[in-house]
């Protein structure tokens, strides 16, 4: 459920909290208690890895950004790369 439609915009950066892990998929994450959303594993990681998953714990904080909202159907869709994993 999305209150505030306006400040869900592509770009906008948040701290979000990893919910679930999706296996093969991706994670299911926090923007803020009302709303939850998918990022798709393309998405987790810049490197290269046979499961990118294993970088990320269930709790986990992690930065991510709005790639996209979809007003009509409430979709949002974020990535997480270029922020949280270090070599």
């Amino acid at each position: 459920n999305i209150n505030d439609k306006e400040e869900i915009k592509p770009g906008k950066k948040y701290i979000c909290r990893i919910l679930k892990k999706l296996d093969g998929k991706g994670l299911i994450i926090s923007i803020r208690k009302d709303i939850e959303t998918f990022v798709d594993i393309c998405e987790i990681t810049d490197f290269l890895h046979y499961d990118p998953l294993d970088f990320y714990k269930i709790g986990q904080l992690v930065k991510c950004r709005i790639l996209s909202f979809d007003e009509k159907t409430s979709k949002i869709f974020c990535i997480f790369t270029s922020f949280n994993i270090k070599r």
